[in-house]
């Protein structure tokens, strides 16, 4: 067999020689093939327009090849196979079982599962002679970049390529057809962006290191592109390894409040409806967003509040795909509005998934958690959603379930998976309750590891329950097995339902460049996420809206709204803002003891355990008192 990897190029325009920056993305991607297909791989450059295709030679520099001498030197190959760097993102190819399906055939596409995009070509050379004509079209598909027009090939007979997908979900397996949008790492972006990298001619010369090559190219390919978020997420992935202080990537998940209000008070919440502010985000205001076209992902929710609760949420989720398909959008929701006029519609297809905070499996259950009776009214619209999702042949949104696990509802465990079956939802999530600062409801002898051995007699049949209904599911390990990395409990996944996909596939293309490196000890919230909060009545700025929090754990007790206020009317330039001297600081803590004591205690102690309480609440109260100046400052 022979493998080539298909980049667009220009005939024209393209650089003679691969750019340094381009190489060190490439190598990653060959590495990962070579090994997938276990033969050598050979980089080709087509210009289908112009019938062009080059090859990369040893010394990265592209030289030409004509058909004929390519017909030549790939006849009587055996098998030859053509794939675009999304093949990289198929998380179990088993190539030998996709070889193997199409081997009796002359050739084949292979596309991804969910969004039937295609990926690869497979070819049997056992005779003399290329198909010219099979041949530019299949580059032609395998090169497709934004603009260019829709496929029309017949895929009655692609192979897929990939055994880890939407598609094999409980919920939705047996829907034919089924299918969902491209996603932010589409073969069509990705193609994309490299077409803008082999195609460019650098305006100035870069004398740094290879590091700070790296960085200041892809920023200004951001800063220019069709697909910055794709230069954002190497940049990031670059920064967060380096743990920048400053960095210039952006995050790459914005999480969005668009409202601050909500319609239950859980007793493991510290939500309260007189803190609460009548307060909704409008179209217009996320529109105002510049940020938006560098990311990946945007959770339409942050902090408290209920974001089905805004009239505005349909507009926003159907606007949104339409400015801006890469878009991965999800929130969380206790499901109870689910039923609002047009949230149904404007989901499927357009909002990658949605979290139910279930928290129980029964109605008494429920109310113990909840304070009220609405268990029925979830249950209905979970059915309603999964009705529509079916008749729409919709494998978005992916529906997930969680449950802040208490002393309260840990009976219900052994039910939840299948419940889940039932009602159409294929990942469960378990969250230890989080009682650090709580004053009222549930306190810390409701926590996990103040009912711990119960939890751990239950575990297995939770787990073997999951297994038996195909429901992934993510949840705390027992104690013998615990682990903790910054201020959490790592939480185990058995991927039963088959739908998980690789957490940050952009990051494959630098793999060779960042394991080699020192290992990476930091927090990736700072890097990685930004979260703006809505503020609220329990002490906090009435002069804005919205706030960044910089901290989903013990820091999260603190109030930001005075230092990291965010105002929409006139949102601040987000590279500066992301910059800011709380962040800044919480950064440098990732490097030095001291900076932060609260980042230190975090990086090896479970915040949620009780034990840690008395000393975390120290600490973070110390924290607050140190960054009231920034109120002044900012």
């Amino acid at each position: 067999m022979k493998g080539f990897l298909i980049l667009p190029i220009s005939l024209e325009n393209h650089a003679p020689r691969l750019d340094q920056t381009l190489e060190v993305l490439l190598v990653s991607a060959i590495s990962i093939l070579v090994s997938r297909l276990n033969s050598p791989i050979q980089v080709l450059g087509v210009d289908v327009s112009k019938k062009a295709m080059f090859q990369l030679d040893s010394h990265q520099t592209w030289y030409r090849v004509d058909l004929t001498t390519f017909d030549k030197n790939h006849a009587n190959s055996g098998l030859l196979f053509f794939c675009s760097p999304a093949w990289l993102f198929a998380e179990a190819p088993a190539l030998d079982s996709l070889l193997a399906k199409g081997f009796h055939s002359n050739s084949a596409w292979v596309v991804d599962a969910d969004t039937r995009e295609i990926h690869a070509w497979k070819k049997n050379s056992t005779e003399p002679g290329i198909d010219c004509e099979e041949l530019w079209c299949a580059l032609a598909e395998l090169t497709r970049c934004i603009g260019a027009p829709d496929s029309t090939l017949d895929q009655s007979f692609a192979l897929v390529s990939d055994t880890s997908c939407l598609a094999m979900g409980t919920s939705m397996m047996d829907v034919d057809a089924a299918k969902c949008p491209p996603r932010y790492y589409a073969s069509v972006y990705l193609q994309t962006a490299f077409r803008e990298i082999t195609n460019l001619q650098w305006p100035e010369k870069f004398e740094e290191d290879i590091t700070e090559q790296l960085r200041k190219k892809l920023q200004w390919l951001r800063n220019r592109s069709l697909v910055p978020w794709i230069f954002n997420a190497w940049l990031n992935e670059i920064e967060f390894s380096e743990g920048t202080i400053e960095p210039s990537s952006l995050p790459l998940e914005l999480h969005l409040s668009v409202t601050g209000l909500c319609n239950i008070s859980c007793s493991f919440c510290t939500y309260t409806k007189e803190i609460g502010r009548r307060q909704f985000l409008s179209l217009d205001d996320i529109l105002r967003l510049k940020i938006l076209k560098n990311i990946q992902t945007l959770r339409l929710n942050s902090g408290l509040g209920e974001p089905t609760l805004n009239p505005h949420l349909p507009e926003m989720i159907v606007r949104l795909h339409e400015d801006h398909p890469h878009l991965g959008m999800n929130f969380f929701s206790n499901g109870i509005p689910l039923h609002r006029p047009g949230l149904i519609d404007a989901l499927c297809g357009r909002v990658d998934w949605i979290n139910i905070s279930l928290n129980a499996t029964n109605r008494e259950s429920w109310k113990v958690q909840c304070g009220t009776d609405q268990f029925d009214r979830i249950t209905e619209n979970l059915q309603k959603l999964w009705a529509a999702k079916r008749e729409k042949k919709a494998l978005l949104p992916v529906v997930f379930a969680s449950m802040v696990i208490n002393r309260h509802n840990l009976e219900d465990l052994p039910h939840l998976p299948g419940f889940c079956r039932d009602h159409g939802i294929d990942r469960i999530s378990i969250f230890p309750y989080f009682a650090l600062g709580y004053k009222t409801k549930f306190g810390p002898e409701d926590t996990l590891e103040a009912c711990r051995d119960r939890y751990d007699e239950l575990h297995t049949l939770v787990v073997e329950q999951a297994r038996r209904h195909r429901i992934s599911i993510e949840l705390p390990a027992k104690r013998i097995e615990k682990t903790v990395t910054f201020g959490l409990e790592v939480r185990q996944l058995h991927d039963f339902a088959g739908i998980e996909r690789h957490g940050a596939p952009l990051s494959r293309f630098l793999s060779a460049w960042i394991e080699p490196r020192k290992a990476n000890n930091n927090c990736h919230f700072l890097w990685r996420q930004a979260a703006l909060g809505s503020t609220n009545n329990a002490g906090q700025t009435v002069n804005a809206t919205h706030y960044l929090y910089p901290c989903l754990g013990p820091l999260s007790g603190v109030d930001f709204s005075r230092i990291t206020d965010f105002d929409f009317d006139h949102p601040p330039d987000f590279s500066t803002f992301w910059r800011h001297p709380v962040l800044t600081r919480l950064r440098e803590a990732q490097h030095r003891r001291g900076v932060c004591l609260v980042c230190d205690s975090c990086r090896h102690n479970d915040s949620r355990d009780p034990k840690s309480f008395n000393s975390l609440e120290k600490l973070v109260g110390e924290f607050g008192e140190s960054i009231k100046p920034l109120e002044r400052l900012v």
